[in-house]
């Protein structure tokens, strides 16, 4: 009887709420209780499928791939792209999370914020693409160095350019190969004034966009980023993927070889104090690189895609999300 009455209680409340769509005060005055016994009551109708909320069209969105992400990782956010086909192209994937990420950084861009970031087709592609007002006071600066034998476009520097004017912001350049021959020389080269301004304001951003890649199949590669000897001594090294310029395991360990002491980039060490940490992948076939990349916590938003969520959620099935 007990029993009865509370699942009666439960009901009148929900209908109240749901149904009738009156506030929880009035529904608190009706029933002479508390407002924050509605709000109780109302969840208690929630956890025993009492109520069974239905969200018109959510499926055709990846909410709850996004919710069981963050929760898994700790991130501030992660954006999910949907796919619904196999077939879809790639190119059509990468201009997706360019437009997810072009969203996403409106959302949470304020005036007088320095925005740094690597280089890639989809950060391109975001960069051009980037349609929403222009905020006040806005640095971009490159996360990296110059890259030998990459199409103009995906450099850094001209990537930080196209953001820059369509925010109205100011754009710095980093005038030096990303890779060169010696640590000596490296060590010189960024205590060069643009240079050294540069870098300074890259670590100090707010907001940084970085890509996720594959060392085995990589633009990296196919444009002789670094030599035989640097791959080869990469892959001894166990790394197998790449954000920005840092290497990774597969435990998602960063990996320090030779090549690492003549890169001129943002120490990885300093990225960890940007406030948004942001690192966009997608492509099926990049799922265990973007797992791996998770694991080592350095980004604290992902934007990626349907597919390569689930691949990732479906090694957690055990796990209560």
């Amino acid at each position: 009887m007990v029993h009865d009455q509370r699942q009666r209680r439960l009901v009148e409340v929900a209908y109240m709420y749901y149904i009738d769509g009156l506030q929880q005060s009035t529904i608190a005055k009706k029933m002479s209780i508390s407002r924050s016994m509605v709000s109780l009551l109302l969840s208690e109708a929630r956890l025993k499928d009492i109520v069974q909320i239905q969200i018109k069209n959510s499926g055709l969105y990846c909410f709850d791939l996004e919710r069981k992400l963050e929760r898994l990782w700790g991130l501030k956010r992660a954006i999910v792209i949907p796919t619904h086909s196999e077939k879809i192209k790639s190119q059509d994937i990468a201009i997706q999370l360019a437009d997810a990420a072009s969203e996403y950084l409106n959302q949470i861009l304020e005036d007088n914020m320095t925005i740094t970031l690597s280089w890639g087709k989809i950060l391109y592609e975001m960069a051009i693409r980037y349609q929403h007002h222009p905020k006040e006071n806005i640095i971009v600066a490159p996360l990296i160095g110059c890259i030998d034998y990459l199409q103009n476009d995906f450099q850094p520097n001209m990537i930080c350019h196209r953001l820059a004017k369509n925010l109205n912001g100011q754009a710095l350049a980093i005038n030096a190969p990303l890779y060169v021959s010696s640590k000596e020389l490296r060590d010189m080269l960024i205590k060069e004034k643009n240079i050294s301004a540069a870098l300074e304001s890259a670590e100090k951003s707010d907001i940084a966009l970085f890509g996720i890649g594959n060392i085995n199949n990589s633009i990296m590669k196919d444009v002789n980023m670094f030599t035989k000897l640097d791959y080869e001594g990469l892959i001894e090294s166990s790394a197998i993927g790449n954000m920005g310029t840092w290497f990774f395991d597969k435990a998602g360990n960063f990996v320090d070889s030779e090549i690492s002491n003549r890169t001129i980039a943002v120490d990885r060490n300093k990225l960890k104090n940007i406030k948004y940490r942001i690192a966009i992948s997608g492509g099926s076939e990049n799922s265990a690189i973007i797992h791996s990349a998770l694991k080592s916590k350095i980004m604290n938003v992902l934007i990626t895609e349907e597919q390569v969520a689930k691949d990732i959620l479906n090694s957690y099935n055990n796990v209560s999300l």
